[in-house]
């Protein structure tokens, strides 16, 4: 890997070296990718319980890899276990902050488990880091919908279907609040 790396610094530049460094010291251990795979096909599957116990025994080869935290945040709710997901999406924030998915899981966390309060935040932060997180914003009109704040969520309906005319779910809500407000 050494001999890879200084061909590409000497054929690319150092600042391409740096990048391509950080990557490999970041790379998770072969062990970690072989049992993070099995436990994504398992959760695919839904096999819940194999997908924990590998996603698990990945990061016991690679405790600071922030996307198999949220992978195993996912099956943990999957499990109803709330307290075992909240911890593992906890874990993907402090290890991958600037992820945008692992604010979406987040937000998604609070909302379904009726805390719009602190979803919200999560699904401006996700839409922060990828403007283009559609599910985001989504979901942040549903909290505004369930919280009672029509206008903001009919702006975040309206939103989406400017950008996404054939998004049915926003169709179907901004229909509902039209018929609420009369």
């Amino acid at each position: 890997m050494y001999i890879r790396l200084r061909f590409f610094y000497l054929a690319l530049s150092l600042t391409t070296l740096v990048p391509l460094t950080l990557w490999a010291a970041q790379a998770p251990p072969r062990e970690a990718r072989k049992a993070f795979n099995q436990g994504l096909r398992a959760l695919e599957q839904g096999n819940f319980v194999e997908a924990a116990s590998m996603l698990t025994q990945s990061l016991e080869h690679s405790p600071t890899w922030g996307f198999a935290y949220l992978q195993l945040a996912k099956t943990y709710q999957n499990l109803s276990a709330d307290s075992k997901a909240l911890e593992a999406l906890k874990k993907a924030l402090k290890y991958s902050p600037n992820d945008a998915r692992v604010h979406l899981q987040l937000g998604l966390f609070y909302k379904t488990t009726g805390n719009c309060a602190r979803a919200l935040p999560r699904f401006q932060k996700a839409l922060k880091l990828r403007p283009s997180l559609e599910q985001a914003r989504f979901e942040q009109g549903l909290c505004h919908e369930t919280t009672n704040n029509r206008k903001l969520a009919i702006e975040r309906f309206e939103e989406i279907v400017e950008d996404n005319p054939k998004h049915l779910g926003a169709w179907a809500a901004l229909g509902r609040l039209h018929e609420q407000a009369g």
